[in-house]
């Protein structure tokens, strides 16, 4: 498959500790993976200089059903799994499969908005710990708080001082 086509998401499946909930993925903001900076000043005005620390990660995700399982997340003494299957096709008909899977624990949680004749969509928000995308088949971002790695494509960033973070 050509990297340079742009891709729709053509259909996904979503799973939660295991549990599939086919159907119910309306969206999800996949973490934003940010570094640290530092304001400063120049000689001729104020710069940013990257640390190499990662900000929090954290992942949002919309469904369209009000299943008790959800509110069983707010169950802080134990992470939660994510896992979603989706499936990305170009205009030539190629496809692509990404995955996402996630751990974390639930910061927030917002209830549906009801409207009338409206899904009954419904919010919530996990800190993540453990990040992993895989586009066919190859792993394009691993992020493991717990073990220290933090790797885009075939670069990891901390390959050089994770000895020293030990």
């Amino acid at each position: 498959m050509s990297a340079f086509k742009a891709q729709a998401f053509t259909g996904a499946n979503f799973f939660i500790d295991g549990i599939g909930l086919l159907g119910e993925l309306v969206d999800i903001e996949l973490p934003k993976i940010e570094a640290e900076t530092l304001e400063t000043s120049s000689g001729i005005g104020k710069i940013e200089v990257t640390l190499p620390t990662i900000k929090p990660l954290s992942v949002k995700i919309t469904v369209n059903n009000l299943n008790e399982l959800y509110f069983n997340m707010l169950d802080q003494s134990k992470t939660q799994k994510f896992y979603v299957k989706a499936n990305a096709t170009n205009s030539d008909g190629e496809n692509a499969q990404v995955i996402a899977t996630f751990e974390g624990k639930i910061k927030s949680m917002s209830g549906a908005k009801i409207e009338l004749n409206k899904e009954a969509n419904f919010d919530f928000e996990a800190s993540v710990t453990f990040y992993k995308l895989e586009v066919d088949a190859k792993t394009q971002i691993l992020y493991d708080a717990k073990n220290n790695i933090c790797q885009m494509g075939a670069f990891d960033l901390f390959s050089t001082i994770r000895k020293n973070i030990l």
